[in-house]
C-alpha cells in the first residue's frame, strides 16, 4: 500500500521498493543535489566517525535527504513546519526503520532550541526567509563544522531564462545587504493558503534573496572563514543547459569553521 497523500518534490525508495513519487522520474539520492552532499560529508568525515555526527536538514519537506543523510551513517534531524509535509516525513519514517533519523514539526527560526550540530543542510529554504542574515548568523551559531548551503540568490540582472523573474523586485537594500524580495503568495493569505503553498515559505508572505557577494560576505561575517561554492550537484554540467546556476541564479555554497 502506498502513502495516503502524494508526494511533490521526494521520490524516494523505500526497503519494499516503494517509491514515494515514481512519477517524477527521477531518484531523489540519484540527484545531484544530494550526491554532491554526500560527496562533501564523506570528505569531512571517514564511516568510522559518522554514528557520532549530528546532522541536521533544515525546512526538510518530505524527508528524501535526512533518509540519505541516515542511510549514510549519520545521524539526522529533520525539521519541517507544514503538517501536509510532515506526515509525509512520519511515513516515511515508518517505513524507512532508520533509528538515527528523527523529524520534528517546528518552524525553522526555532532552531537554536535544538542545540548544535556538526553539519547543518540548509537547502532551497534560506531563499524563503525574510531576514536571511540573521539566519545565516542563527545557523552559524548551530554549527560546530560545517553548513551545506543551497539557495536561490539575487544578482544586479536577471538572466532571460529566469522562470521565477516576474516575482522578483527590482534591486533594493534590506537591513544592510542589496536583493531582490520575492512574492511568495499575497500579504492578505489564509493559513490555510499557506499551509497549502508547500514550496513556499512559511510565515513571511515576502522572502529576500541576497545578492550573491553580499551571501558570500554575510557567511563569512557570521563564523565561516572558508567558503566554497561546489558545482558537482549540476549533474547535468556538460549537458543541455550547461548555463543552469547563472540562469536560475541558484548554487550550492559550503562554509566551514576551522
Amino acid at each position: 500500500m502506498g502513502a495516503p497523500f502524494p508526494f511533490t518534490g521526494h521520490n524516494i525508495v523505500l526497503p519494499d521498493g516503494e517509491q514515494t513519487a515514481p512519477d517524477l522520474g527521477h531518484i531523489l539520492e540519484d540527484s545531484g543535489t544530494c550526491q554532491a552532499a554526500l560527496r562533501t560529508l564523506r570528505m569531512l568525515y571517514p564511516a568510522e566517525q559518522r554514528a557520532t555526527k549530528r546532522i541536521i536538514d533544515l525546512g526538510c519537506l518530505e524527508g528524501g535527504y535526512a533518509v540519505a543523510f541516515a542511510r549514510a551513517g549519520f545521524e539526522v534531524l529533520g525539521l519541517e513546519a507544514r503538517s501536509i509535509n510532515f506526515a509525509k516525513c512520519l511515513y516515511v519514517a515508518s517505513k524507512t526503520d532508520l533509528p538515527n533519523m528523527t523529524f520534528v514539526q517546528d518552524d525553522v527560526r526555532n532552531l537554536e532550541s535544538y542545540g548544535t550540530f556538526d553539519v547543518v543542510f540548509c537547502s532551497g529554504l534560506l531563499q524563503h526567509l525574510d531576514n536571511p542574515v540573521d539566519f545565516i548568523r542563527t545557523m552559524s551559531r548551530c554549527t560546530r563544522r560545517a553548513l551545506i548551503l543551497n539557495t536561490h540568490y539575487a544578482a544586479l540582472e536577471l538572466p532571460p531564462r529566469n522562470d521565477l523573474a516576474s516575482n522578483l523586485s527590482p534591486m533594493t537594500t534590506h537591513l544592510g545587504v542589496s536583493g531582490r524580495w520575492y512574492q511568495e503568495y499575497t500579504d492578505d493569505a489564509t493559513q490555510e493558503v499557506v499551509e497549502g503553498a508547500v514550496w513556499s515559505a512559511w510565515g513571511n508572505a515576502r522572502s529576500f534573496w541576497i545578492e550573491k557577494y553580499h551571501l558570500l560576505q554575510a557567511l563569512r561575517e557570521a563564523g565561516f572563514p572558508a567558503i566554497y561554492e561546489q558545482y558537482d550537484h549540476l549533474d547535468h554540467l556538460v549537458k543541455d543547459i550547461g548555463d543552469f546556476s547563472p540562469s536560475m541564479l541558484r548554487g550550492t555554497f559550503i562554509a566551514v569553521k576551522e
